[in-house]
């Protein structure tokens, strides 16, 4: 992403700056508001602790030549992908905030892929 002289290439900071930069919108909570912090954490979630796991299955369940498969490596990450998963749900803290937050973590999910 190219704005000005910004160039952004993370998903889920794009998001996050254009939602800042370009607000307000209710896709945005406020530094102010009690759910802030959760907002944030189920924003980078699906980077910062998803991303990993989920590469390593796609690698060696799938993307590698099948000689060089590994289940064992897919079958243990997949069960760390699962439970992030598990752990995943959008803040309640303000139910006018659980639509708008939990649409915007699939945007930033697959804005660079």
């Amino acid at each position: 992403m190219i704005d000005g002289e910004t160039r952004m290439t993370e998903s889920s900071g794009i998001c996050h700056y254009l939602g800042t930069k370009y607000g307000p919108t209710p896709l945005i909570v406020g530094v102010g508001e009690p759910a802030y912090g959760a907002f944030l954490n189920w924003m980078y979630f699906s980077d910062a602790t998803l991303t990993f796991p989920q590469t390593l299955v796609l690698r060696y369940s799938q993307l590698e030549p099948e000689e060089q498969r590994n289940p064992q490596v897919a079958g243990d990450y997949a069960k760390w992908f699962l439970a992030g998963c598990g752990r995943s749900k959008p803040p309640l803290a303000r139910p006018r905030r659980c639509a708008p937050i939990a649409s915007l973590r699939p945007i930033s999910s697959s804005a660079t892929r």
